[in-house]
């Protein structure tokens, strides 16, 4: 990187760095093991029951959406002898754009629950805010469909 790029004059990296870092570590504190258990319960009960694992986000979630399909499911097919069924609301962007496009795109996780979901499916949300009418209208889907 040349002296003459910019970077500098607009946000120091160290100082970004430092608090990153301990946004990260309060978060860490903060955390709940107790419910990362029971969320580890709930997604093995689906996993043997052969039931659907539909995951999903918005922006930079969505990208954490696809990492984690594909890291979990190479994670228990690799470590164990189970067979997970995850897939991703995000992956299809022909289909989002369509949605999107031709309904709307608060109706982009919902059109696609009501298509592939069937009851005791599981849907992983990925949001940041959770206000995101597209997330909360699916949130309201998931309880109305159990």
């Amino acid at each position: 990187m040349s002296n003459n790029f910019p970077i500098k004059k607009y946000f120091s990296l160290k100082k970004f760095f430092l608090e990153y870092r301990n946004n990260i570590q309060k978060s860490l504190l903060n955390v709940d093991l107790n419910k990362i258990e029971m969320a580890a319960e709930i997604i093995e009960k689906k996993i043997k029951k052969n039931n659907n694992i539909f995951v999903c986000g918005n922006g930079g979630s969505a990208s954490i959406a696809n990492h984690y399909v594909t890291d979990f499911t190479k994670m228990i097919r690799t470590k164990t002898k189970l067979k997970p069924k995850l897939f991703s609301l995000n992956s299809n962007s022909g289909l989002i754009s369509a949605i999107s496009n031709d309904i709307d795109y608060e109706s982009v996780f919902t059109y696609q629950a009501e298509t592939y979901c069937k009851k005791n499916d599981l849907i992983i949300i990925i949001s940041s805010s959770g206000n995101s009418k597209n997330i909360i209208n699916l949130v309201k889907f998931a309880k109305k469909k159990e």
